[in-house]
């Protein structure tokens, strides 16, 4: 009994800590609790299916502050765009509140990055970080992110979520999820990546310490 009770406790602070993968950051401790349509709820490292997560899913507000106003990103942190190992951001909402108080957060505004759904190749899982953060007062989208918004892999891929954090001034992430899904179609090809890359946003801040560092 004393050893159940001590591998249980184990698998339960695991599951506390481990709200994003392991290693990858920006990080929290706190999950971001939310459902796809059809009532699937997404607790971290879930298994989906393409067509669980072509819609956007309900954000709660458990555990949040109802009266604070947030961001979403949903980044693919396992995307390949040989040689490349890099990432594609598929979604960015601000101006997210919790509607008269109520349980989940609502879009208030059309300012957004479009919503995509998870799709990795066929034949390979991509894990799929939701990262939520307390938007601050008199926020505006930093200029040099502008390019984000087209619903293509040449504006999306590379997102740079430590950037955008820096220029947009944003603090630590609230909450935190993340789900696997997987494209059972049969591969034609296998993808290799021999680097890591993320694009650099033309930011002041950014460019500044490219160029001191030159």
């Amino acid at each position: 009994m004393i050893g159940y009770i001590v591998q249980f406790s184990i698998l339960l602070t695991i599951h506390v800590l481990a709200q994003t993968p392991p290693g990858y950051e920006p990080s929290s401790n706190h999950e971001l609790y939310l459902e796809y349509p059809g009532e699937i709820s997404v607790f971290p490292g879930i298994s989906l299916e393409l067509s669980d997560t072509k819609c956007i899913p309900t954000l709660s507000t458990l555990g949040l502050s109802r009266i604070q106003t947030y961001i979403v990103f949903l980044i693919d942190i396992d995307v390949i765009l040989e040689p490349n190992a890099t990432t594609i951001l598929h979604w960015y909402q601000p101006d997210l509140k919790a509607q008269d108080l109520g349980s989940h957060l609502v879009n208030t505004t059309n300012n957004g990055a479009a919503y995509l759904g998870p799709h990795p190749p066929a034949g390979n899982t991509h894990r799929y970080v939701f990262l939520l953060f307390q938007q601050p007062q008199g926020y505006t989208l930093p200029s040099c992110f502008s390019t984000i918004f087209p619903e293509t892999v040449e504006a999306r891929a590379g997102f740079n979520i430590d950037e955008f954090i820096e220029v947009a001034g944003l603090g630590d992430v609230v909450a935190a999820n993340y789900v696997n899904v997987t494209n059972p179609a049969t591969p034609s090809t296998t993808l290799t990546a021999t680097t890591t890359s993320l694009s650099t946003a033309p930011c002041p801040i950014t460019m500044a310490k490219f160029l001191s560092s030159t």
